[in-house]
């Protein structure tokens, strides 16, 4: 029968001193034999994944042996350990072991791989097990939507600036493009205006068709997801709200000038009126405001008054409904 036996080291002197070393045990099989055979192991990085979007990851280890796994080894080297190395993490005595630990990738994008040895009671080592895995910490470096043409910045109600389309259609065909270094997994479409969300067709090049909710604008979220989790978003705002062009000023003076451009009311009607100042995107006064109906660009032409000479101003053309 297996039989476990423990043992040290003495050694004396002629002066009479004694001293004693360490105990350490081992077991002898049920043939009576020294176990001679090794463990035998092996390890998975999240579970057999092949991406991972984060450096904490799991590592599930398995490993088996005739009188028991005593620990486990774990390195980013292939160099076996020494049965004595401190790096030893030690788990028991079981004949079976099973269990997922925590473990850190370092914390850069690419491919790491981890190897595991396993060690019985009495010294022996297994053969190296080893898995590799590839860290994506970056979004898809462009996600953008091609079709429809976004002619206008849309205010949402929330007060966001995003891209928009309008038109009075029912239906409309979305389309764009999405690229990744480890490749976009599926492009999804959410919609402001109901709960549904689609799976485009394609990836790299995607489309789908659209049935609009109307009486509402329509915010569509094109969202692109990469093989290791990562997403990135763009957003365009499809509706029946007016669209509108900033076109040339005209009939210059110095003090006073004529602001052009066009509305669309897309078969509602709107109130249009421009923006204007004398820095980029700092508007500080905006004019006198016109009405617009029906569903065809209709020119717009309001002049201002009381300018600063020889000063440069910056405008453009607004509408709601």
């Amino acid at each position: 029968a297996e039989t476990d036996y423990y043992y040290r080291i003495v050694a004396y002197n002629r002066m009479g001193n004694m001293v004693y070393g360490v105990e350490q045990s081992f077991s002898t099989t049920s043939g009576g034999g020294v176990d001679t055979a090794n463990p035998v192991g092996t390890v998975t990085i999240n579970s057999n994944g092949t991406y991972t979007n984060n450096i904490a990851v799991t590592l599930n280890l398995t490993a088996t042996d005739d009188i028991g796994i005593e620990g486990y080894y774990v390195s980013t080297g292939t160099a076996t350990p020494d049965v004595d190395d401190d790096d030893w993490v030690t788990v028991g005595t079981d004949t079976t072991y099973s269990n997922d630990v925590l473990y850190t990738l370092p914390n850069t994008d690419g491919t790491h791989s981890v190897y595991m040895w396993y060690k019985d009671g009495v010294a022996n080592i297994s053969t190296m097990a080893q898995d590799s895995i590839v860290l994506d910490m970056n979004q898809p470096t462009l996600i953008e939507i091609t079709s429809p043409q976004a002619t206008v910045t849309f205010i949402t109600d929330a007060g966001t600036n995003t891209r928009g389309y309008g038109t009075t259609g029912a239906t409309v065909v979305i389309a764009g493009s999405s690229t990744d270094t480890n490749g976009i997994a599926f492009v999804l479409m959410s919609n402001t205006a109901t709960s549904a969300t689609q799976i485009a067709s394609g990836t790299s090049s995607y489309s789908l068709s659209l049935n609009l909710v109307t009486g509402t604008v329509n915010v569509i979220s094109m969202t692109a997801e990469d093989n290791a989790g990562n997403q990135s978003t763009a957003t365009v705002a499809i509706g029946a709200f007016p669209t509108v062009t900033t076109d040339f000023a005209v009939s210059i003076t110095r003090s006073s000038a004529t602001l052009v451009g066009t509305c669309n009311a897309n078969d509602n009607t709107s109130t249009v009126w421009f923006d204007y100042g004398t820095e980029e995107i700092n508007y500080i006064g905006s004019s006198s405001t016109g009405s617009v109906t029906g569903n065809s660009d209709t020119a717009i032409n309001i002049s201002l008054g009381n300018l600063t000479s020889n000063t440069a101003y910056y405008y453009r053309i607004g509408a709601t409904n």
